[in-house]
């Protein structure tokens, strides 16, 4: 009898292990994406920025709409050549929001 509850015991803490929530949290499993950028204000704005085509050097002024809450801040631009297309442009700003700019063989861009 001792036996018998130690084994159902024994399978009810296992069938609790995996099904546990705090497992995942402990690192027993990999997670599969990043973690979501946190989520800024709702409210947008419309923001031109001279964007500099990585192939050409010539700057080019872009309308994006980014959050309110970065709209005062500066971004970062790193600009890399591609293979199709003139190369693209990453701007990022430090509340999380990323805009992708790709130039095409004209020189002309588009906001992703």
């Amino acid at each position: 009898m001792i036996r018998a509850s130690f084994l159902a015991m024994l399978l009810m803490s296992s069938i609790g292990l995996t099904l546990s929530p705090s497992s995942a949290e402990a690192g027993l499993f990999r997670r599969c994406c990043p973690p979501p950028a946190p989520v800024c204000c709702e409210p947008t704005v419309e923001v031109q920025l001279l964007v500099c085509n990585p192939c050409t050097g010539c700057k080019v002024p872009v309308c994006v709409c980014v959050p309110l809450c970065c709209a005062a801040e500066y971004p970062s631009m790193c600009g890399k050549r591609t293979i199709i297309g003139q190369g693209k442009v990453v701007i990022s700003w430090c509340c999380g929001h990323e805009v992708v700019v790709r130039f095409d063989r004209h020189g002309c861009a588009r906001v992703l």
